[in-house]
C-alpha cells in the first residue's frame, strides 16, 4: 500500500487481491481495491505481479507450491499482455541467484545452465523469469534485495521487522551469525521504478533494485542503538565481524536517470521513525 500511495499522487491505482481491502477514508480517491476475479476486464497501462506468500513463515510452509502457486498468478497476468495491457513488471527476487551466492553479483550472466542451490521460492521466481524471456514481450523481471516501509509488520520475521519489534518493546536484540550486506529500497524508489517503466517503453530484461549504497546488519544494529537506545546483547565474537561485499553489480538502474536515490541505511532509518514514531 504503501507504493500504491506513492503512484496515487499522479495515477489511478487498481488494487486486485485475494481479500480486497475495505476503502478507509485515508486512502487516496484514486486508488481501487477489487477482488482478482475482475484483473484483466479494464485495460491499464502497466500491471505489476507482486503476489506472494507474504513473510518468510509463510514462505517455508508452502514448500514447493509456492512454484506452482508463482506460475498460476504469473500465467494470469501474462495471458493479458497485448489485451488489456502491454506493460508488465514481475517482482522477483534475489533469490534467483542461489542461497549463497557470490558476490558481487551480475544480473545479465545469470542463466539456466548455472545451477546454484535455490529454495524453492527461488526456483519458483526463477523458472518465471525464464517464462518470460521465452514469451520475448516487454516484460521487466524486477529483483528485489531488500525492501521496508513504515507498514513493515513486526511480526513477519523479516530481519527487519525483528530489529524493530525489539526496540519498540525496550527488548534486547541478539544477532544470529556474522554480520552479512544487505540492499533495502523503499516505497519512493520503487514507485519510481514503475513510473519510468510506464513512462518508456521496456524491452524485456532482468533488472536488480538497488539503493545508492547497501548497508550491513550490524550497521543498523549501530544506528538503533545509536538513535532509539536499542540494546544487543552479542551471542559470540563471530557476530561482530563485517563482510566488506556489494550485492549487485547491474547498472541497468543507474542508465534510468531515476531522481537521487537514497542509501539502504537511509531507507532503514527512515522507516524506523515512522516505525517508532510515538502516537
Amino acid at each position: 500500500m504503501s507504493v500504491a500511495r506513492h503512484l496515487g499522487d499522479d495515477f489511478d491505482v487498481l488494487l486486485y487481491s485475494r481479500n480486497p481491502a475495505e476503502p478507509s477514508g485515508t486512502q487516496k480517491s484514486r486508488i481501487q481495491h477489487l477482488p482478482l476475479e475482475q484483473f484483466g476486464c479494464e485495460p491499464v497501462d502497466l500491471v505489476v505481479n507482486a503476489i506472494g506468500a507474504g513473510d518468510p513463515a509463510r514462505i517455508r510452509s508452502a514448500g514447493g507450491h509456492i512454484r506452482a502457486i508463482t506460475r498460476y498468478f504469473d500465467d494470469l497476468a501474462m495471458a493479458h499482455i497485448g489485451k488489456t495491457f502491454d506493460k508488465y513488471i514481475f517482482l522477483s527476487s534475489v533469490s534467483v541467484y542461489g542461497d549463497n551466492p557470490v558476490f558481487p553479483v551480475c544480473p545479465n550472466t545469470l542463466r539456466a545452465s548455472d545451477s546454484p542451490k535455490r529454495s524453492d521460492y527461488g526456483e519458483a521466481k526463477r523458472e518465471a523469469e525464464e517464462r518470460h524471456e521465452r514469451h520475448g514481450g516487454p516484460i521487466v523481471d524486477l529483483r528485489v534485495f531488500g525492501y521496508v516501509s513504515p507498514r513493515v509488520p513486526l511480526n513477519s520475521g523479516f530481519l527487519l521487522g525483528k530489529i524493530f519489534a525489539t526496540t519498540a518493546g525496550a527488548q534486547p536484540f541478539s544477532p544470529e551469525g556474522p554480520d552479512f550486506v544487505r540492499d533495502y529500497i523503499g516505497p519512493s524508489y520503487l514507485s519510481d521504478i514503475f513510473k519510468s517503466v510506464l513512462a518508456g517503453t521496456p524491452e524485456n530484461q532482468r533488472m536488480d533494485a538497488i539503493s545508492r549504497q547497501p548497508t550491513s546488519r550490524n550497521r543498523i544494529l549501530a544506528e538503533m542503538e545509536s538513535s532509539y537506545g536499542l540494546k544487543i546483547i552479542w551471542n559470540c565474537p563471530e557476530d561482530r565481524l563485517l563482510i566488506e561485499e556489494i550485492p549487485s553489480a547491474s547498472t541497468i538502474a543507474h542508465s534510468w536517470h531515476f531522481p537521487e536515490r537514497a542509501s539502504s541505511i537511509e531507507v532503514v532509518m527512515s522507516a524506523a521513525s515512522e516505525v517508532l514514531a510515538c502516537p
